[in-house]
């Protein structure tokens, strides 16, 4: 059994703030060795801070939804998103149904 929406995205984004600190810490380590960072890296782990800030974002805005009775409401179309959809990615904002398919076109 699940634990509690709240729960599963009280973690998530803890989680997700951790990484982005980590990530945080490293681009300042490597900014002091600079002198002989690869680059390549760098770019990987700006991409990925990108990524973490966005679901954080979505995490956050799936708390504010869980706040007000609309968590698990498709944002598109307002179909009930799927229960393992919000057990797999609890920040889920659409249902990525047919509907939802057809309004993003």
């Amino acid at each position: 059994m699940s634990a509690a929406p709240d729960t599963r995205l009280a973690r998530r984004r803890a989680t997700t703030q951790r990484r982005i600190d980590e990530l945080r810490a490293s681009a300042i380590a490597a900014e002091a060795c600079a002198w002989w960072a690869d680059t390549q890296p760098a770019l990987r782990e700006s991409a990925l801070a990108v990524a973490l800030r966005e679901r954080l974002v979505r995490i956050d805005r799936a708390l504010v939804r869980l706040r007000t009775g609309l968590y698990g409401v498709c944002e598109r179309c307002g179909a009930d998103l799927d229960a393992a959809r919000l057990d797999e990615e609890p920040e889920s904002e659409c249902c990525e149904g047919p509907r939802c398919r057809a309004l993003s076109r």
